[in-house]
């Protein structure tokens, strides 16, 4: 995928999430839209295989499941989420690393 157009994929979802310009509490951002951008995220590095990833919020805890192939690609996962600064107060990493034989 291309720079610009992951820069528009994301650019689009935080517009139509309402963080972009994000104002206020981070109590005010809804669970769903970090899982949205989060997501994002995560799908728009190459080096993060998504596909076998889950992000769910709750009360602003994200938390990462599903399996990866290597430890760094867990890692990068965790630390691609922790990016998403607004409306995060927490990481819980539950992916598992199960190596392609």
């Amino acid at each position: 995928m291309s720079m610009t157009r992951g820069l528009s994929i994301i650019l689009l979802v935080l517009v139509s999430s309402g963080l972009v310009g994000f104002k206020g509490e981070v109590g005010k951002v809804s669970d769903l839209q970090i899982e949205t951008i989060t997501m994002a995220r995560l799908k728009d590095d190459d080096r993060v295989n998504a596909k076998k990833i889950v992000v769910e919020s709750k009360n602003h805890v994200v938390t990462l499941t599903g399996t990866v192939s290597t430890p760094e690609e867990k890692h990068l996962a965790e630390r691609i989420a922790g990016s998403t600064k607004v409306g995060v107060s927490r990481i819980i990493n539950l992916i598992e690393v199960t190596p392609v034989l």
